[in-house]
């Protein structure tokens, strides 16, 4: 009786579909055994005009279609049909970036050889979508394509849905849906894709834990990538579990059973199993000798690395970063294990923000196709192994943020390094003189550090250098004129050395540069004019250098400078009134602390942006605050305690600033002038006027 309704259903559905304006018009029996056929694999309601399965159905019963029939082309008209629906479904005409011959007249195969591939029987093997702007769900029907190989719909962010109709298609050998929007589980079905070799999920919104018991299955997989979805860890309390009798946790570690596996990516998948235990990993990672990448980081991988993974010889990239690698545990080595030093194919490695501690072993300088070393906040400790310095072929080496000490190892430099970072350790002796090897040295970065003696002449050798960064070190002497042979540079860091001398000349050839920060210098010497040549220049910070006499008018050109920092230092003269007309783009403005004299200039009511103005402690400034200042309308700190200047300031009241009495705050100052919306200094939003009170 059931099989009978459905047949009736059948039957009726394409009485509705091929009505024409005419409504006598005698049916097309070649089209109802069409439609009758369609109607075996519907899985939505093709009596819907608007859905996709009744757009689909009505555009296999037009005119792109006259010369199918069935039974001859019974296989076709479902393949023709399935298409069509995934072509609505998700977007179509008004979303795809590419179309090819979708939906014409032409056989199947012949829509796009870049699109659609078949065998030789015309049956649809692959489907290869990537980037092309597909939007809304995946069809169900899309499991009639039993004959598929090959499915790439990868990088459509728009496309969503659930994966569960996925696993009836047992042929796939490759399927590709990463930076989509999938969401749900890896339901059980999965394990029927047993000719899968490539395998990437890569960056959806996918949940649960059943992959861990499923994709293990797959044993012919060469390729796994689950990195990036919101996977669950398998625990539903936060009690400690014995992971003696876990399941779960043994299922984890059958990933490592697939030995066909020549790229693995679980990045961002959390293998915790409750906030007390993180996933150690086995020692059985040491089978997947084929493996070329090995990508875990921030997975919730804990405990010491394996010294198997030293039997990892093909591998080329080994990413760990972001876990708890600090804690030992069962056949686990402390800190970094020397075996990693028989990855004669490694050419990057990164085990940053993972507390793995220990000493860097010098069997890493056996690596010598490593082109990308990062150990930033690995709780490292020790010298830098100078075997370090046989790696030729690096390009980029990150060792901030740890407890190294000693020299920097002179091997370093090479014309092939780009990126050498060494901030934020307790490195000593001198930056060695080789740094002019390394012509092709981009970003020097070693901050933070006991460094001593001058930065070498030999610097400017480095002429490919974009930034500079040496603050907080013990550095002497003056800069070295060759520092304007640099011409790349956009940033220098100087901070808290103990620099000394006038600033080179050779500066002003830097027009690329946009950060200039030297402030707790003993440079004791004039603003030089050649400052005036950076054009590029977007902050300037000269706190605390000893600088003497006045600002230079050169210093006009700086048009870019949203930062000025001259405070604390012996300059003196006027202020300058030029500086509000021509500094257009400055916001924050720190000249205090210094032996400047006169008055306000009224001209600084020009400026557009200042944000805050700090003067305070100049003794020698007379006078009152110009009324025209209240024209600048985007000041919220005005500092001016500790000078002589006189007078109210209740005029720079504004209404958005609202209605606050200025209050001393602490400051060493007699009093502040009392006005009707000042507020205390580092407030923010309000405007903060402190000046002696007369």
């Amino acid at each position: 009786m059931l099989g009978a309704l459905i047949l009736a259903v059948a039957i009726v559905v394409p009485t509705t579909l091929l009505s024409t304006n005419n409504a006598n018009t005698e049916e097309d029996p070649r089209k109802v055994r069409i439609a009758n056929e369609i109607t075996t694999i519907a899985q939505g309601d093709v009596k819907n005009q608007y859905s996709p399965q009744g757009l689909a159905m009505a555009w296999m019963l037009g005119e792109n279609n006259t010369q199918m029939d069935v039974p001859r082309d019974s296989e076709l008209i479902k393949q023709r049909f399935t298409l069509a629906v995934l072509f609505y479904s998700t977007g179509g005409e008004s979303s795809w970036t590419e179309t090819g011959n979708f939906l014409s007249a032409d056989h199947v195969c012949e829509w796009s050889e870049q699109q659609v591939g078949c065998d030789d029987k015309d049956e649809v093997t692959e489907l290869n979508l990537a980037d092309n702007e597909l939007g809304g769900i995946l069809p169900r029907e899309l499991s009639y394509l039993s004959r598929l190989k090959h499915l790439n719909l990868a990088r459509n962010p728009g496309l969503s849905g659930l994966l569960s109709e996925i696993g009836e298609l047992s042929s796939l050998e490759t399927l590709d849906f990463s930076d989509n929007s999938f969401e749900g589980t890896i339901s059980a079905n999965f394990a029927n894709l047993s000719n899968l070799t490539y395998l990437s999920l890569h960056n959806n919104d996918l949940t649960g834990t059943e992959w861990s018991t499923i994709v293990p299955r797959l044993k012919n997989l060469r390729h796994l990538d689950l990195g990036k979805n919101k996977f669950s860890p398998n625990y539903a309390s936060q009690d400690p579990i014995d992971l003696e009798y876990d399941t779960g946790y043994e299922a984890h570690r059958n990933i490592f059973g697939l030995t066909h596996l020549e790229y693995l990516d679980l990045s961002e998948v959390d293998l915790r199993f409750s906030q007390f235990f993180q996933f150690d990993l086995p020692t059985t990672i040491g089978n997947l000798v084929n493996l070329t990448v090995l990508n875990m980081a921030s997975s919730g991988i804990g405990g010491r690395l394996p010294t198997q993974l030293g039997k990892l010889i093909k591998l080329e990239e080994m990413l760990l970063s972001g876990n708890e690698l600090g804690r030992a545990g069962i056949n686990q080595s402390e800190g970094i294990p020397t075996e990693l030093g028989e990855l004669k194919e490694l050419k990057r490695m990164s085990l940053e923000s993972t507390d793995i501690g220990g000493e860097i072993p010098s069997t890493l300088g056996k690596l010598t196709k490593l082109e990308d070393l990062n150990l930033n906040f690995a709780g490292l400790t020790g010298q830098i192994p100078h075997e370090l310095g046989r790696l030729d072929d690096i390009v980029i080496l990150k060792l901030g943020g740890n407890s190294l000490n000693g020299p920097i190892p002179a091997g370093l430099f090479h014309d092939k390094l780009e990126e050498l970072l060494l901030l934020d350790n307790e490195l000593s002796g001198s930056i060695p003189a080789e740094i002019g090897n390394a012509t092709g040295l981009q970003y020097f970065l070693a901050g933070g550090n006991r460094l001593e003696g001058s930065i070498p002449p030999e610097i400017g050798n480095a002429t490919a250098l974009t930034a500079l960064s040496l603050y907080d070190n013990m550095l002497s002497s003056s800069l070295p004129d060759t520092i304007g042979n640099l011409l790349e540079l956009d940033s220098i860091e100087l901070d808290g050395n103990g620099l000394t001398g006038e600033l080179p000349s050779s500066m002003g050839n830097l027009e690329k540069l946009m950060y200039f920060h030297a402030a707790d210098n003993s440079f004791g010497s004039t603003l030089p004019t050649a400052l005036g040549m950076l054009t590029a220049l977007q902050e300037l910070g000269l706190t605390s250098c000893g600088m003497t006499g006045g600002i230079p008018t050169e210093m006009g050109n700086l048009v870019n400078l949203s930062y000025l920092a001259l405070d604390d230092n012996e300059l003196s003269g006027p202020f300058p009134e030029w500086m509000g007309a021509k500094l257009q783009n400055l916001e924050y403005f720190y000249l205090g602390w210094n032996k400047f004299n006169g008055t306000l200039p009224v001209e600084w009511s020009e400026f557009p942006q200042i944000i805050n103005l700090q003067l305070q402690n100049n003794n020698l400034l007379t006078g009152t605050i110009p009324e025209e200042w209240a024209n600048i309308t985007t000041l919220t700190g005005l500092y001016l305690h500790g000078t002589n200047l006189t007078g109210g300031a209740s005029f720079l009241c504004r209404e958005d600033l609202g209605n606050n009495t200025c209050e001393d705050c602490g400051l060493t100052v007699d009093s502040a002038v009392e006005c009707e919306c000042c507020a205390c200094c580092g407030d923010h939003g309000e405007l903060s006027v402190f000046m002696n009170s007369r």
